[in-house]
Order: C-alpha cells, then structure tokens, then sequence
C-alpha cells in the first residue's frame, strides 16, 4: 500500500477540512472515497465482509450438493420461481459482484476480481430484466437434466472456490 508521508497526510486533511467547510458535512464521504492513492478502510472492510460470506455460502452449497445432490437439484428447480425469489437471488448476486470490484485493487488478483466482478453485476443485471418464465425455465431444464452423481462430482469444485475467494480477497 502506499501511505502517504506525514506531510501529504497533514495536506489532505487541511484540504479536506476546508472542503468540508465550504461544501458542508456531507460532503466528506464522497470526497474521503473518491481520493485517489488511498484505500478507503470501512468499504474495504464491508466489501471483504461480503466476500467472505459469499464464500462461506459456495462451501454451504458444495456441501449440500455432496451429502444431499437431490436435494440440491430440487432447490435449483425453484431458483426463479417467483419474482421475490428471483429478486432476492439477483440482489444478493449484485451485491457479492460490487464487492468484488470495490476490492480488487487490494486482493491477490486485482484483474480476475474486477472482471470476475462486473461479470457477475451485468449478468445479475440481465437476470433481472429478461422475463421470469426465460430464467425459471433454464433452472427447471438444468435441474431435470443433471444427475445426482453429476452434482456430487462438482461438489469439491464448488467447496474449494470459498477458501480460494477468501484466500484472493485478503
């Protein structure tokens, strides 16, 4: 990280002291945030809190796809079912994308991060806007044709992409 010398630390300060007085209190958050050279601690901090429960989610679902596979295809035949599922779904999806591009610049893979995170926001984004029925339909047609051996398979993928996400994220 770069840290700024105690002179530039007293400059900005001084700066966004006056800044705060002219344009008012609310003011400093966008300015704190949009500095440019620094790293800005509690969106850091929140960011790095959602990876790590998205993480911890992927190790839930490899688990449940594992010990349960049937289970598992019956939940993802409901993925979509109704416009709150869906919504939530995409929402929390949205969420865990943007998180990943806020912490790019500090993970161990600041490129994979940043694109692996707009990926995630523009398709949650399509998933939002394409109709129910298109995307329900695809869970029902994934859910019908995968076979259980098929998800147990796949499970260690989907456990070990949690330790990797934490691991890249910190």
């Amino acid at each position: 990280m770069n840290w700024p010398t105690p002179w530039t630390a007293n400059m900005s300060r001084v700066l966004l002291w006056h800044m705060r007085e002219i344009m008012g209190k609310c003011a400093m958050p966008i300015v704190d945030f949009m500095r440019p050279n620094t790293h800005n601690a509690p969106m850091q901090m929140l960011a790095l809190s959602i990876l790590i429960a998205a993480a911890l989610w992927c190790v839930g679902v490899g688990t449940l796809m594992a010990a349960r596979p049937r289970r598992f295809l019956a939940y993802l035949g409901m993925t979509a079912s109704t416009r709150r599922i869906n919504n939530v779904e995409q929402s929390l999806r949205l969420v865990a994308g943007l998180a990943m591009t806020v912490r790019a610049e500090s993970s161990k893979l600041p490129i994979l991060f940043e694109l692996g995170g707009w990926f995630v926001v523009a398709t949650s984004l399509a998933l939002l806007i394409i109709p129910l029925r298109w995307h329900a339909a695809y869970a029902i047609w994934w859910s019908r044709r995968l076979a259980p051996i098929a998800v147990q398979a796949i499970a260690p993928l989907a456990i070990a992409i949690g330790p990797a996400l934490i691991y890249a994220a910190c």
